[in-house]
């Protein structure tokens, strides 16, 4: 992956998440622009993330496949019950 990759990632990334709120956290939709790119959030064993999102407030980091970059994902439960999302690839 390159950075022309990494740009392209970040720019669908943005235009998913900025100004938009979520009733749960858009897995799906982040990790397909990954793999539009050629990459995958991965395991420690280099197989395709599965896991869970827990807590109202956090931070994770995804190794990306082949790459080395990872793709940063922030997000923050407010009273209304929705979600607050920051996604990027660095």
């Amino acid at each position: 992956m390159n950075t022309t990759n990494k740009r392209h990632m970040n720019t669908k990334l943005s235009n998913l998440t900025r100004n938009r709120y979520f009733d749960e956290i858009p897995l799906d939709e982040m990790f397909a622009i990954l793999r539009l790119e050629g990459t995958f959030a991965m395991q420690e064993d280099g197989t395709e993330w599965n896991g869970l999102l827990c807590g109202d407030d956090g931070n994770c980091i995804f190794a990306l496949y082949g790459s080395r970059y990872g793709m940063n994902l922030s997000w923050h439960k407010m009273e209304s019950g929705r979600y607050e999302i920051v996604a990027y690839v660095n």
